[in-house]
Parts: structure tokens; sequence; C-alpha cells
């Protein structure tokens, strides 16, 4: 989908989202961020099932056994920004488009970014804990040392959009990463 009302930068700002409990914050910081700076918002879903997420797209599939995933997680961002433009109709002031890629998200989000020219990266970031925290990178801290340009983590509620990003290439620990509501 794509909607222009106003002339926007050139280089957009691309939002990663994995659909989850705090895609819908994620999606206002980064179309807070494209308003203010007056940027086109490319919004992002990199389908890709893992044994954490096994059955989210076939339970979302409205019905039809036969769509391939790409294809269910398509109409899934587009409900989800739908329903987002209408709670949020000054959503529309800026350029958006959406975009859904199979793949894994930590690779194909910088891919993304890299391709589009994006400006700025706008992702969620999950803390993992126990074992898998020790063993495994989040997609969020795995982006940040792989985009080709500042990346913004949302971490969670209540962390104001107003400290500067953290620069493309920069090896961070999450705990020193930025933290964006």
């Amino acid at each position: 989908m794509h909607h222009q009302t106003a002339p926007m930068s050139e280089a957009p700002i691309l939002v990663a989202l994995d659909l989850g409990e705090h895609c819908r914050e994620c999606l206002e910081q980064a179309w807070r961020m494209a308003v203010q700076r007056e940027q086109t918002l490319i919004v992002v879903h990199v389908a890709h099932e893992t044994a954490q997420t096994a059955g989210m797209y076939r339970r979302n599939n409205h019905g039809s056994f036969m769509l391939p995933i790409p294809e269910i997680a398509k109409n899934l961002l587009t409900d989800f920004v739908a329903d987002f433009r209408r709670d949020n109709p000054e959503f529309s002031l800026i350029d958006s488009r959406q975009i859904v890629v199979a793949g894994i998200p930590e690779t194909r989000i910088p891919e993304l970014a890299k391709r589009y020219h994006a400006s700025a990266i706008v992702i969620g970031n999950r803390q993992r804990s126990g074992i898998a925290g020790l063993l495994q990178r989040s997609v969020g801290q795995t982006v940040l040392n792989n985009a080709h340009c500042p990346v913004f983590l949302l971490n969670g509620p209540d962390q104001p959009i107003n400290a500067e990003p953290i620069p493309a290439g920069h090896q961070h620990s999450l705990r020193s990463a930025l933290h964006l509501r």
C-alpha cells in the first residue's frame, strides 16, 4: 500500500515489525520519526517461522490452508497497518509502503535497508533471558551490528524517542544500546 500526501526526503526510515506484542509501539515510534524528519516510511516484515513462532502464520491464514507463509505474512501486515491507520488517521500524512520478504530477519533487514538507502532502521528488541539470552543474540542486536545506517532499538514502553541512534557498525551490548519507546 502506498500513500503520498506530502513531499518527503529521499532516504526513508525502515521499520521492521515481527507482528508481535510490541509491534504497534514500534510502528508508532517510526511513524513519529518519519513525520518529524519528513521522510518516507517503509514497513517491513520478514516471514521466518522458527520454533518460537511455529504456527503463527498458519493460525492467522484467514481459513486458507494453501497459502504460502509469505502470502499469509503479507495479509497479516496489511491488516495490521490498516488497523493502525484506522486508529491513527494522521498516519496518512506520510508516504509509506509495506514490504514482506521471506528469509532470516537478521540478514534481510540490513539488506533491505541498504537496498532502499534507508537513513535509519527502527526495530523492536526482545530481551532473551536464561540460557537463550546467553547463547543467542537478539535480532535487534544483530541488525545493529550489520546495518549500514543508524539503528533505533525499541525495548519496551515508556521510553521516549529523544536520544541519538546507535551509529552503523558499532558493536554494543544490549545494555548500552539505545532504548526507545
